[in-house]
């Protein structure tokens, strides 16, 4: 496709969830948080960002694939003094974590359009 300067297009996971009727309709739910490529953060619905905190492997179940990034995300002081806190996580949590694979985050796959660019 690069040769013949053709861009391929693929919908987020967002857009994709959305499609099918997946997408979870709680404004709290990490569906519903908007990924902000230049700050490397979540919004939620508050307008709070939860930020990237750190990262780690998880084994792929095929031995043949490479494990999977995971990066982590939160603002522990921001969610701590949200008056939506009860709505967002539960009472065990003491705040809200964002979990992603760290192929969602490269910034190639930045979305243009509303899609993803590959």
């Amino acid at each position: 496709m690069d040769d013949k300067k053709i861009d391929g297009l693929i919908p987020t996971r967002k857009q994709s969830k959305e499609k099918i009727g997946k997408l979870n309709e709680n404004p709290y739910h990490k569906d519903n948080f908007e990924y902000d490529y230049e700050l490397d953060a979540f919004k939620c619905s508050e307008g709070h960002y939860l930020h990237f905190f750190g990262k780690y492997a998880e084994p792929h179940k095929d031995p043949e694939k490479p494990d999977k990034i995971k990066r982590i995300y939160n603002n522990y002081e921001a969610c701590k003094h949200c008056s939506a806190r009860n709505k967002c996580y539960s009472s065990s949590q003491t705040h809200k974590t964002i979990t992603k694979y760290d192929s969602e985050n490269a910034k190639s796959n930045e979305p243009q359009n509303g899609k993803t660019r590959i």
